[in-house]
């Protein structure tokens, strides 16, 4: 890999909550990833045989969840194309069935711009702990895929 692409002159910051620049493929798994583990967990707790929770406090928490789902759903994807210096109108690309799967595959396995491309500045190099919470994530979903799964045959 070429150096001088990771000097502060080739590669700018990346914030997860920010709107927009750019973002790589382990980043975007990750984020994602991330958020479908928070979902597992929240509606893990929320549905259990011990927990008692209103009407109103089930609806809020969805509302809220909701939200947060927009913005995984539609800025990620987004921030990943520009990554692949793609305008981020392909995004409505997710609302074609079976389509949507390649699209999601395509942005996770297709290399991004290595340098300066018309949507920024190449993303820092990624932290080695954004392993550690790709792979803690993955477990999260799939013990609660898992349980799900043995409560449905069951």
């Amino acid at each position: 890999m070429d150096e001088k692409m990771y000097d502060n002159k080739h590669t700018t910051e990346t914030k997860w909550y920010l709107p927009s620049g750019r973002i790589g493929r382990l980043r975007f798994c990750c984020y994602s990833m991330s958020f479908l583990a928070s979902c597992a967990l929240f509606f893990y707790v929320l549905l259990t045989d011990k927990t008692t929770i209103t009407i109103i406090e089930g609806v809020v928490a969805l509302f809220v969840l909701g939200i947060a789902a927009l913005y995984v759903v539609f800025i990620f994807p987004i921030r990943r194309l520009n990554d692949l210096n793609r305008t981020g109108y392909f995004i409505f690309i997710i609302f074609i069935p079976f389509i949507d799967i390649a699209f999601y595959l395509y942005l996770m396995l297709a290399l991004g711009s290595s340098e300066e491309n018309d949507y920024g500045k190449a993303p820092e190099p990624n932290k080695p702990y954004y392993w550690g919470v790709l792979a803690l994530s993955t477990c999260i979903v799939a013990a609660y895929a898992y349980i799900k799964y043995f409560k449905f045959i069951i």
